[in-house]
């Protein structure tokens, strides 16, 4: 595979356009030009779209590395399992993390202590849990949300958190892609 081309955001109509990263793998795999090649799983192929479009032009340079890893996954029966790691991630991970960071601590523990999260009946505990959390933040935030929300600390945020919500945008793409309307 060459590795003299960059990805590029977003779709396009041809290309000398540009491509993105599944344009690349409809061209790696002989497709015609896409960014629904046949040959991916839509869920790893969701996930794909959203981390390449979530991506500033330098960091999605590294997504290269797995494009024709990608190639061969449609139809090969793990996307259910796929949808239900990306929800799991969601729910147990970055849901918590956030939760966390707003200091509300007691919703992000409950989440992160529920047992993984990889099929319907394991969802109805998981979505009780959510609605605790969801009940806390409404209710009001702690008291790390208002030092968080402060200028200089939106000053001096990283790329650390806009990957978090990239990563988030690509596991819920994903989910979605599997799981559908299973989470409600």
């Amino acid at each position: 595979m060459s590795t003299d081309y960059t990805l590029a955001y977003g779709t396009h109509a041809t290309p000398d356009d540009g491509r993105c990263a599944m344009e690349w793998v409809s061209h790696l795999a002989g497709e015609p030009h896409s960014d629904q090649p046949s040959c991916v799983s839509p869920v790893v192929r969701a996930f794909c779209i959203a981390l390449n479009d979530g991506l500033d032009d330098i960091p999605r340079q590294r997504l290269r590395l797995y494009l024709a890893r990608t190639i061969g996954t449609a139809g090969d029966g793990l996307d259910p399992a796929r949808a239900w790691m990306a929800m799991d991630w969601l729910i147990r991970t970055y849901a918590p993390t956030w939760l966390s960071r707003a200091g509300l601590t007691d919703a992000a523990e409950r989440l992160r202590s529920l047992p993984e999260v990889s099929s319907s009946e394991e969802l109805e505990p998981a979505l009780e849990a959510l609605r605790f959390a969801r009940q806390r933040a409404r209710s009001g935030w702690g008291p790390a949300a208002v030092a968080w929300f402060a200028p200089g600390v939106i000053a001096r945020a990283t790329g650390r958190e806009i990957a978090w919500a990239t990563a988030a945008a690509a596991a819920w793409a994903a989910a979605r892609a599997g799981v559908g309307d299973a989470a409600g």
